[in-house]
């Protein structure tokens, strides 16, 4: 469509500035034909194993992993995106953020379409398996203890049930297969480690994301196809991926390689896939969604209310409660012990709807929902209520119960009234 409606500029009033308007409208069909031609450096026959992308902070590495998810969504392919930094909801937008982007729904987060808790492993794995849904799982808000229980359940159930290819990218890898587990982390280790191993066979491909390689469990990293390493700088950092090197590729070729790694620009990189006889340094091309994990530089101007795509989230909600209604049944406890999924009601375009919550668990949401229909951000509202950003995040985190009068002056600050309604049992 862009070149369509350049070509029509060229065509478009002749008489005016005739040869400038055709020379301007040229340069800009040839660099859009010639970005459209241009194959991305990765090729799509290395998507279809595990990749880790490596490098410290700032260098890009959400960004090139962004380009590899848009290109796996637009060949239909099925992503999970589990993401500790509330940095992938931008798929939603496109890159100018004045038009939609891809449909996928976002569990969790300040920009939910439906909350998320650590127990939802078990049903968003079914809808995911079940349904071909791809997601985004936004954990930005939850404690690490909750984010270990959603996950190591999220992916034994996967591990049980998936069968067809899923691409499972985990940002911050590091988080979900460390080096040296404690606690809770020590089980999600244990699944990361048996899709790692043995989820080929099962479909599963990983997209590892990291700014500390020396950090990330050696048994996961030894088990990559494809690596990308992005400007990293610590001794330690840099002989892990010499690891990976001296037991999957070319030793005579890692020097230039490794010499070069603390240098290496923003956004540039080396692409090593052995099995596909590739070794290349490349600057990674621009990404079509909205960069929501870009580093903030002074004097840039934030995106505060970008087009976002929606989700089906009607269809989805009627897969969600089938799947809770099953588990349900299968589960020695009640359905009442546990929260359920309730997606976030859609925002009008002009005034408030009335925003509900028939459970105390659902207050958070119901807090969520109110503020974006006022079309503010936690830290507008945070100005507004006079309180930090971190405190309304905890406020519309599923289970939260805030008091009568919090709930009142957030009614106020979003432009609603607060109404309490006792029906019989």
């Amino acid at each position: 469509m862009e070149i369509l409606a350049l070509i029509s500029e060229m065509m478009f009033d002749s008489h005016i500035n005739n040869d400038i308007r055709i020379r301007k409208a040229t340069r800009k069909v040839v660099h859009l034909i010639g970005s459209r031609l241009k194959p991305h450096p990765i090729p799509d026959a290395a998507l279809d194993a595990d990749i880790a992308i490596l490098g410290k902070k700032g260098r890009g590495k959400t960004f090139t992993a962004k380009g590899l998810v848009e290109r796996l969504l637009q060949m239909q392919r099925r992503v999970l995106v589990l993401d500790p930094l509330s940095v992938w909801w931008g798929l939603k937008s496109a890159a100018d953020g004045k038009s939609p982007g891809f449909p996928i729904p976002v569990f969790g987060g300040p920009h939910a379409d439906i909350p998320l808790h650590d127990a939802a492993g078990p049903i968003i794995a079914e809808l995911i398996v079940s349904t071909g849904t791809s997601a985004v799982l936004d954990m930005g808000q939850m404690r690490k203890a909750e984010q270990a229980r959603l996950v190591a359940d999220l992916l034994d159930h996967l591990f049980t049930r998936n069968r067809d290819a899923l691409w499972l990218v985990l940002e911050e890898a590091d988080a979900f297969a460390p080096q040296q587990p404690m606690g809770d982390l020590t089980r999600v280790l244990g699944e990361v480690d048996r899709i790692a191993r043995r989820g080929r066979n099962f479909g599963f491909r990983l997209i590892s994301i990291t700014q500390r390689p020396a950090k990330l469990n050696k048994d996961v990293l030894t088990q990559l196809s494809t690596l990308i390493a992005m400007g990293v700088t610590s001794p330690q950092d840099r002989d892990a991926v010499k690891a990976w090197v001296d037991g999957n590729a070319d030793r005579d070729q890692a020097r230039k390689v490794y010499d070069s790694l603390a240098k290496l620009p923003v956004g540039e990189g080396w692409i090593w896939a052995p099995d596909h006889d590739l070794l290349d340094r490349v600057k990674f091309p621009q990404i079509r969604t909205l960069d929501t994990s870009k580093t903030p530089q002074a004097g840039d101007t934030r995106i505060t209310a970008p087009v976002l795509a929606s989700a089906d989230l009607a269809k989805i909600t009627k897969q969600i409660e089938a799947i809770q209604a099953t588990q349900d049944g299968k589960a020695k406890r009640p359905a009442a012990a546990k929260p359920s999924l309730v997606p976030v009601q859609a925002i009008p375009a002009s005034r408030p709807k009335v925003v509900t919550a028939t459970a105390p668990y659902q207050l958070g949401a119901a807090i969520l929902a109110a503020r974006r229909a006022a079309g503010l951000s936690q830290t507008e509202l945070a100005a507004k209520l006079k309180t930090a950003q971190a405190n309304i995040a905890r406020l519309e985190k599923t289970g939260s119960i805030p008091s009568t009068s919090t709930l009142q002056r957030v009614a106020k600050a979003t432009g609603h009234k607060l109404t309490i309604t006792f029906t019989r049992a």
